[in-house]
């Protein structure tokens, strides 16, 4: 049983893609009531550091969020974009059905995909801040990766783990990292993706679910070789288990 937040959502990521590697760094207290600006700063910091010191960083994970903006953070996620590694954020956590919110900072800026959550059944999560031109995905907040666990920063996680995935398949193969919009695409199949039940806070409006196995498929299909065939590929090799 994860003892933190931290924790947590790591374990989110780790259920996603047990393949990925993690580079793991504290902003918030262990419970996750509050975290630092001046923490978020350095982390980042660190991860432009390392990117350039030649470590492969597909992703970042924002499982935090804050009514207010800050201008040296906003830079650090750029810095991190033109580098390939794409932000995703949790949306936050005050949300109601009673109508649209706007995604904290960092989720509403336009260059960090923005994860709400779900209930593990596709219905919008009556905390999370759902607003269909910030959102991108919604995914599972409320029983995962364990029963009890709430909120879309554990939402968020699973759709960095994809987004890592997408990168590394997409730097191997293709030679260079998916775009934002690329990550969105692939997110969201194309525009083809599952979808959920209508937001109860106007009734009518549905969100993209995310599927890492769907999201994986789709981008070999549309972007790595549209005429792969994994069952195919395995055939050709005897050795491969």
């Amino acid at each position: 049983r994860a003892t933190s937040r931290g924790t947590t959502v790591a374990t989110a990521i780790e259920f996603t893609n047990i393949q990925l590697e993690r580079i793991d760094m504290q902003v918030s207290s262990n419970s996750g009531v509050y975290f630092l600006y001046s923490a978020v700063n350095s982390s980042l910091t660190q991860l432009i550091n390392l990117h350039d010191s030649g470590y492969k960083i597909g992703a970042v994970n924002m499982s935090w969020a804050g009514y207010n903006s800050n201008v040296t953070i906003e830079a650090q996620i750029d810095l991190l974009e033109t580098r390939g590694i794409i932000g995703v954020a949790a949306s936050g956590n005050y949300g109601d059905h009673s109508g649209i919110e706007s995604a904290l900072f960092p989720a509403r800026l336009s260059n960090v995909i923005s994860v709400g959550s779900h209930d593990g059944a596709g219905n919008p999560s009556d905390f999370s801040i759902n607003n269909p031109t910030e959102i991108v995905v919604l995914a599972d907040g409320e029983s995962f990766p364990g029963d009890g666990d709430r909120g879309t920063s554990f939402a968020a996680p699973q759709v960095t783990a994809t987004v890592a995935t997408a990168q590394a398949y997409a730097e191997t193969v293709l030679d260079r990292r998916l775009t934002y919009d690329e990550a969105v695409d692939v997110l969201q199949l194309g525009g083809a993706g599952p979808r959920s039940a209508a937001d109860p806070a106007d009734a009518s409006t549905t969100y993209f679910l995310h599927t890492h196995s769907g999201s994986v498929e789709y981008l070999f299909s549309n972007y790595i070789d549209p005429n792969f065939s994994g069952f195919e590929y395995l055939a050709s090799y005897d050795d491969l288990v």
